[in-house]
């Protein structure tokens, strides 16, 4: 009976344990209400009955991809992008922090057609002229 009670607690302690890696940083939520505090990387406890571990990257993150918008004077052109974001380390709220997050992904989610709204309103002479020059 008594080894029976120690391996559920050690269990119940185990399975209550969370990671935090490096370069990420965590937000508890329990019963669905966020916790003023953000978690720094290491080992984290919680109830895993009533509590969750969000976690979310700090490191700067690259997305790069081809698009192929039309410009005002109906002529395709090429356009390979890459959006460089990272959310700020330092104080924030956890609710700035999920703020920030759904805003870049929301941002990234629309980059393709931002790229068509930027290039829709210049002519294909005004692209060229204003691209970086490749050598």
């Amino acid at each position: 009976m008594k080894r029976a009670s120690t391996i559920i607690l050690s269990s119940f302690l185990l399975v209550g344990c969370a990671i935090i890696d490096p370069g990420e940083r965590g937000i508890k939520v329990e019963l669905g209400v966020v916790k003023k505090d953000i978690l720094a990387p290491g080992l984290v406890s919680l109830n895993p009955l009533t509590e969750t571990i969000r976690s979310y990257s700090i490191q700067q993150s690259t997305v790069s991809g081809k698009a192929e918008p039309l410009t005002a004077d109906q002529q395709p052109i090429s356009v390979e992008y890459k959006v460089l974001y990272k959310i700020p380390e330092g104080p924030i709220s956890p609710f700035r922090m999920i703020t920030l997050v759904q805003n870049q992904r929301y941002i990234l989610s629309k980059k393709t057609q931002m790229i068509r709204i930027f290039f829709g309103t210049q002519t294909n002479v005004d692209v060229v002229l204003n691209a970086p020059h490749q050598r």
